[in-house]
């Protein structure tokens, strides 16, 4: 069974809220997947979602697969290699940087109308963006199942994508 409402999952928290990270490390030698994932899915190799968090010299080195299987009902996928989705001004990432492949595998997603992906090397997503200085993504970035911005599924279902090197997607409110 995939899970009905939210997915926060990482490499070493899955959610936070106003906490600190300083100098940690998801080790190389292993690979994080994700393959039974919620409506709402939030994956990095530090952390999934986090809100109002502060990160420095924190680094990924763990590989990040993102494959949903057919029964998954994802619409929204935040993937990064070091945060998946961040909101608020008040978050700082600082001297980040992962090392980590991210592969990503558009699949049908169990008749959802919709889905979006944000992928990117260091973070995702972020909404209503904080302050985001000296990171770096020495990681690939690996996409299949798509043309162009739309998935490629056996209804036809549309599906959008925004990935970047650094940043999949930039928002302000």
């Amino acid at each position: 069974n995939s899970l009905s409402r939210q997915t926060d999952a990482a490499g070493i928290v899955g959610r936070s809220y106003s906490l600190k990270f300083d100098s940690c490390t998801n080790h190389e030698g292993g690979t994080i997947t994700f393959t039974k994932v919620g409506r709402y899915s939030f994956f990095g190799g530090i952390c999934g979602n986090s809100y109002a968090a502060e990160y420095t010299n924190c680094t990924n080195k763990a590989d990040i697969t993102y494959s949903p299987d057919k029964n998954s009902n994802t619409g929204y996928q935040y993937v990064g290699g070091i945060i998946g989705y961040t909101r608020t001004t008040a978050h700082t990432i600082t001297n980040c940087v992962n090392e980590g492949k991210i592969s990503h595998t558009a699949n049908m997603y169990n008749g959802t109308s919709n889905c979006y992906a944000f992928i990117g090397g260091v973070i995702g997503y972020s909404y209503i963006s904080g302050s985001t200085t000296g990171c770096v993504n020495n990681g690939e970035i690996h996409i299949s199942g798509i043309k162009g911005n739309t998935a490629i599924t056996d209804t036809g279902t549309a599906t959008h994508f925004s990935t970047g090197g650094v940043l999949g997607y930039v928002s302000r409110d």
